[in-house]
């Protein structure tokens, strides 16, 4: 049961604290080209700002599948406009599995050249769970140079 009690209020939350995580393929365009982080997006834009949200970490299992293509640098470009646009502070994760250091050093130096405002954090990989077998994840760690 909760009892709101408007005479006695407990501790204040920090405003800082809401954030959403979404999966990295939600940054990639719709098969149409559409994407749904898009600064022109303003009805999101609006729900966010209304939910109070501040962060969004983008990630999920989504960031480690072969399935899914890494992020283009116009992807990339895209969503951090749309945060901006925003007012978010992002959480930016990098793909471990089938590892690309190339890549996940062009993605760092996109973010460290134009969001270091917006990024909080760079994460690479998402879950050593999401590895099944404990010894392919300790080979994917030491595989980076």
């Amino acid at each position: 049961i909760i009892k709101l009690n408007t005479q006695k209020p407990g501790l204040q939350i920090s405003p800082l604290a809401l954030g959403l995580s979404y999966e990295m393929k939600d940054i990639l365009p719709d098969p149409g080209g559409k994407y749904y982080f898009h600064p022109d997006n303003t009805a999101l834009i609006k729900m966010l700002n209304t939910l109070g949200v501040r962060h969004l970490r983008l990630g999920g299992n989504s960031v480690d599948s072969p399935n899914v293509p890494n992020p283009s640098e116009e992807d990339i470009h895209t969503f951090f406009q749309f945060a901006r646009a925003a007012g978010l502070k992002v959480v930016y994760s990098i793909r471990l599995q089938d590892r690309d250091p190339e890549y996940a050093r062009k993605v760092a130096k996109i973010l460290n050249d134009n969001y270091t405002d917006l990024v909080e954090s760079i994460s690479i990989g998402n879950e050593p769970s999401y590895y099944k077998d404990k010894e392919e994840y300790l080979r994917s760690m030491t595989g980076w140079s």
